[in-house]
């Protein structure tokens, strides 16, 4: 029986932490996304006193090295992968708040942050609704002008996955469990103008991958396309 649940992403930290696993290393790809798509497309320089808003960062910050002026508030759902990234990290320019993007959502200044990225957390919530609210909240702390960037994973014709996964209805279940929010690029596309963002730049990377189950590091053919986007407030 398949069940659209939010997964417990707190009771998962928690098990790594008990199993001395919990660590961090933030995504290549969204790396490079900040610094090369981001800065090209947008002009965003990071050297400067930035607003950044991180969301869903889990236990660490894309801004640990390097940014020593941008002021960054990190957000994340468990108080156990923000502990640990309290301990971590050496930036003192970033907080980190404990908040369910697209949920209960901290209090946040509107039209406050130049910047916010989005650390491969979108793709997780599985509700409609829950992403269209996670989008909103975005778009009310971001200025205008202000810029929100994002990797997704989205759908293709080729994709496989080995049992326990099953994916069906754009969502990737393991063991009847909801895991990832897959869909055509199109659906994305769809949600992100119907909260008032306006598009500037959007791609879709067939020869770039974002693995969708755990325990593998190694990327297939097979696996998720990776869509980079970037949208304004107007």
């Amino acid at each position: 029986m398949l069940r659209l649940m939010t997964t417990d992403y707190e009771k998962r930290y928690q098990e790594l932490k008990e199993t001395h696993q919990l660590e961090y290393e933030y995504p290549p790809s969204l790396k490079h996304f900040l610094e090369n798509d981001v800065i090209d497309h947008t002009k965003i320089d990071l050297s400067k006193e930035l607003q950044i808003l991180e969301l869903g960062c889990g236990a660490g910050t894309l801004f640990n090295d390097n940014y020593e002026n941008p002021k960054v508030t990190s957000i994340d759902v468990s108080p156990t992968a923000l502990e640990y990234a309290r301990e971590k990290t050496k930036n003192k320019n970033v907080i980190f708040l404990q908040g369910e993007w697209g949920g209960d959502f901290p209090y946040l200044t509107e039209n406050s942050f130049d910047f916010a990225i989005d650390a491969h957390c979108l793709h997780c919530l599985i509700d409609k609704e829950k992403r269209v609210k996670a989008l909103e909240q975005a778009y009310q702390a971001i200025k205008p002008g202000g810029w929100l960037g994002l990797e997704h994973m989205v759908s293709h014709s080729g994709m496989e996955f080995e049992p326990p996964y099953q994916f069906t209805g754009d969502v990737l279940y393991y063991a009847g469990e909801p895991q990832k929010f897959i869909p055509h690029s199109i659906e994305i596309e769809e949600e992100i103008k119907s909260v008032g963002f306006e598009i500037r730049y959007l791609r879709v990377f067939e020869t770039l991958k974002i693995i969708p189950v755990s325990g593998r590091n190694t990327p297939l053919r097979s696996d998720p396309d990776l869509l980079r986007l970037l949208c304004t407030k107007v």
